[in-house]
């Protein structure tokens, strides 16, 4: 009867705390991972950018070059403003959909612990009219 009653709240901890847990960190671990990947890829291409603009730079000799890398600037800010709007709405949309699989966590999550919670008292109930 013990080892019954151990097995029972074993396997009840499981559904109601270890599984919406393990998926919950899933979440968190994947959602970690696509911030971290949007990440660097900007970082890499904003130092792109950088580099590109700092060896134009140095390639100037004269007037006339100073004056098209400067007629250039305001394309590449152009350019650079909607790189990084870009990345920041890949962060959202990333953001969103990690919002999105938490919620649904958390509605199994409950559902789960409602299950389990039904099952103990039908139980419980069992238990009582058969004493």
């Amino acid at each position: 009867m013990a080892n019954e009653n151990t097995q029972q709240l074993t396997e009840a901890m499981d559904k109601t705390i270890l599984t919406p847990m393990r998926s919950y960190m899933r979440a968190v671990l994947d959602h970690a991972e696509t911030v971290t990947s949007i990440q660097v890829e900007a970082a890499r291409n904003y130092s792109e950018v950088a580099f590109k603009e700092l060896r134009t730079a140095l390639d100037v000799r004269d007037a006339e070059g100073l004056r098209a890398y400067v007629s250039h600037q305001p394309e590449m800010a152009k350019e650079f403003s909607e790189r990084v709007k870009s990345d920041a709405e890949k962060l959202t949309q990333a953001n969103q959909a990690f919002m999105e699989n938490a919620q649904k966590v958390t509605q199994e999550s409950v559902g789960k612990i409602q299950k389990t919670a039904e099952e103990g008292v039908e139980r419980v109930q069992k238990a009582a009219a058969t004493s």
